[in-house]
């Protein structure tokens, strides 16, 4: 995996290989064939590389990206640490056309949402930080254990 690959390039790898498979499923003509195709997901090009990074840093084993959750379709990426902690990152798709991704910050709270509310439950609340798409997924890694605690689900802390 190439470490260097800037965010937009990463969404770059998979706008091209949906355009791909657009036209291997335009061409399908067999019902079952249609409906058993799957097309690319974003978060195999992007949020995967995020945690790979994520993963190297941390000089952990594994990881486990969930989701998507809710209405915005955020996906959690989740590290076990030293068998004892667990830590929660948040990646929330701001605009995949415009390859803006964000980190929810849980240390604000906005109170935007009242309590029990879809906005409160869906988590919007907390403020969403987004990533610059010229940087890799190595400095965003980075960005994101230099402010950890931002990144932390509340229950995690």
């Amino acid at each position: 995996m190439q470490t260097n690959q800037t965010i937009n390039d990463l969404f770059a790898q998979f706008e091209a290989a949906h355009a791909k498979a657009k036209k291997e499923y335009d061409a399908l003509t067999d019902y079952q064939a249609i409906n058993n195709f799957t097309f690319p997901f974003w978060k195999d090009f992007v949020v995967v590389r995020l945690a790979e990074s994520l993963k190297r840093l941390l000089h952990q084993d594994s990881y486990e990206i969930s989701g998507p959750f809710g209405v915005a379709a955020r996906l959690p990426i989740t590290f076990s640490l030293n068998n004892q902690e667990t830590l929660y990152i948040t990646i929330d798709p701001i605009s995949i056309a415009g390859h803006q991704v964000g980190i929810i910050d849980y240390t604000t709270n906005n109170h935007r949402h009242k309590r029990g509310t879809i906005g409160e439950v869906n988590g919007f609340n907390h403020p969403i930080i987004a990533i610059d798409p010229k940087s890799t997924a190595d400095n965003v890694a980075k960005i994101i254990l230099d402010n950890i605690e931002k990144f932390r689900l509340p229950d995690a802390q």
